[in-house]
């Protein structure tokens, strides 16, 4: 499998909460994070099933009055949103045999190491990234390109989250621990997408206060909370980048 795959089944939710954890998922794959990618599209799927368990719970027949005078018009348009999430659920257990496979090869090679953690050449996971030069952090406006930018604004649905997955890592935001300041995130809102960028520290402690990329114009402010759950109801995601650092400054 490969990434390509997480874009397909991307393309068959558009439009619903569990995308934006195909995307997740799709950045940890990449990042050969096989682990926590499985972990992500079993909790897009589980909650892809859950939101669809009531349209799947019973036939058309039985959830239309037959003496409508649509009444078969109405089957139909159920039983097209009854074959849609069909197609959606076998697209993830396609996927899932074949990402556990990998997740359960690198678990049982993590296995294999030797365990370092009481030994004085242990280091954290940050050191480690630090002596590998390499720091995945934040996203802000120094990294926005005009390139990318123009682009970005040219464009809309997949091919803009192709754009961005280009350029940039998915981070979720999960808790108050994800809010940084100066820091840009990808909104979207039914089919709305915004980029954004958070104020300074001291202006969002509060409140989590927004700035349009594009027009720089002061948007909503969110209370930490509900920018929260924003995140965790895959509306918003952090975009990240690689940092990576010269010789003398490891």
């Amino acid at each position: 499998m490969n990434a390509e795959d997480f874009q397909n089944l991307y393309k068959l939710l558009r439009g619903s909460k569990s995308a934006f954890a195909v995307l997740d998922a799709r950045t940890l794959f990449i990042e050969k994070n096989s682990i926590q990618s499985l972990e992500r599209i079993e909790e897009a799927r589980e909650s892809y099933s859950q939101s669809r368990s009531r349209l799947m719970k019973s036939s058309a027949e039985t959830q239309v009055d037959a003496k409508a005078p649509d009444a078969a018009k109405q089957i139909k348009r159920i039983e097209r949103k009854q074959d849609k999430v069909k197609e959606i659920l076998k697209a993830f257990d396609e996927m899932l045999p074949k990402l556990r496979k990998l997740a359960d090869r690198d678990q049982a090679k993590a296995k294999e190491k030797p365990d370092t953690e009481s030994t004085s050449s242990d280091v954290s996971e940050s050191q480690q990234e630090l002596q590998n030069g390499v720091y995945d952090r934040p996203a802000n406006r120094d990294d926005v390109t005009k390139l990318f930018l123009g682009r970005f604004k040219e464009i809309d649905g997949d091919e803009q989250l192709a754009w961005i997955a280009k350029h940039f890592g998915f981070r979720p935001v999960e808790s108050e621990e994800d809010i940084y300041p100066d820091s840009i995130y990808f909104i979207k809102i039914e089919d709305e997408t915004f980029l954004v960028q958070t104020r300074s520290a001291d202006e969002i402690q509060k409140g989590v206060a927004l700035i349009s990329i594009d027009s720089n114009v002061p948007m909503k402010t969110y209370t930490r909370e509900a920018f929260v759950r924003m995140g965790s109801r895959r509306r918003m995601v952090l975009l990240t980048t690689e940092y990576k650092y010269a010789e003398s400054e490891i």
